[in-house]
This record gives structure tokens, sequence and C-alpha cells, in this order.
């Protein structure tokens, strides 16, 4: 079958190991170089019973530039009802974590002005150069359901999104619909 780990579907498993597993361990995990036995030793630190592993048949993986040329084009938006300044925490595999305000104010009320690109957040002061921080703050900030990207081409007038919603309501569903983002969230708006 020739497939390929990519990576965990947990997004925590895929950030820096300093924010999923405990301190007195991650030097250990930081010093093994083969990848199976650092999962392996990752799981072990986080009490992980179950993997939630992608897997894909003969990735092309990109290089840095690639990556970062395709990551500048996703646009980024707040959902509805996010906070727009932090600090606040998040919930991780070894507890809360709070999250610095200094890198996620400036993001949050950059995005309380409207969506931007990846490569427009990039630039703000406190993340400038940094697009490993970048990139990692999104998706803890995905994560919450705070930020989302935008679909790439949003449907004007989507008539199937109009539809469901209206479903949804006629059968009191609590989901919203978030159709530039492709997504719906808990609740009602």
């Amino acid at each position: 079958m020739d497939l390929r780990y990519l990576g965990s579907a947990d997004v925590f498993n895929n950030l820096d190991p300093v924010l999923s597993i405990p301190g007195k361990l991650q030097g250990v995990v930081s010093r093994i170089t083969a990848p199976a036995l650092a999962e392996t030793l990752k799981d072990m630190a986080r009490n992980s019973h179950q993997r939630m592993d992608l897997f894909q048949r003969q990735p092309r993986p990109l290089d840095r530039e690639a990556r970062l040329a395709q990551l500048d084009t996703m646009v980024f938006k707040l959902l509805p009802g996010a906070p727009t300044k932090a600090p606040f925490s998040f919930p991780t595999p070894i507890g809360n974590i709070e999250g610095p305000a200094e890198i996620l104010s400036p993001l949050l009320q950059r995005l309380a002005a409207g969506p931007a690109s990846f490569a427009e957040l990039a630039q703000l002061p406190a993340l400038a150069g940094q697009p490993g921080l970048l990139f990692q703050s999104l998706q803890l900030l995905m994560f919450r359901e705070i930020v989302h990207p935008v679909k790439p081409a949003p449907t004007p007038g989507n008539l199937p999104a109009r539809k469901l919603a209206q479903w949804l309501e006629r059968h009191d569903v609590a989901l919203h619909l978030v159709d530039e983002c492709g997504t719906a969230l808990g609740g009602r708006a």
C-alpha cells in the first residue's frame, strides 16, 4: 500500500512538544532520532491509550518555501462570539496552558478588523519572522473554535447552505452555519 505517516489527527500532538508533553520528559523526547520511538515516548508521556494518525499513499512533501507559499495564501477569520484579546487558556493533554497575550491579542485584534491571510498576519510585529509560531497559534485558536480558515472560493448565496440552515432551524438543531468557512458551530448565532 505504501502508506506514509503524516502526523496526528489530534492538533496538540503535532505542536511543539512543550505544549503536549510534561516538562520533565521533553528533553528525553527531543534527543530521540528515530521518529517511531519518539512518537511512542510522546504517547507514554501523555498517557495516551489510542493513536489517531493520518497516513497518505505516496505523499509528495513540500519544502519549507513551498509550504510557506501555500500557507501565505490561506485566509483566516474570527468565528462569531470569539474573544478579541487574550489571555485565555487552552486545554491540552498535559493540562491547561495560558495563551501568551503578547502574541494572541495582536493576532485576535487584527482578525477582529476582518479576515486576513497568513502572509498578512505574519507581518504583525509580535509574529514577524516566526511563521512556525503563527502556525501553531492559529492551530490552537482553531482548536478552541476562535478562528477558522475561509473557503478559497466562497459561494455567494449558497443555496445548499441556506437550505441546511433552514432544516437545522426547523428541527431545533443547535448549530450555526458559518458558510464562508464551510463549518458549523454549536449554539445559535
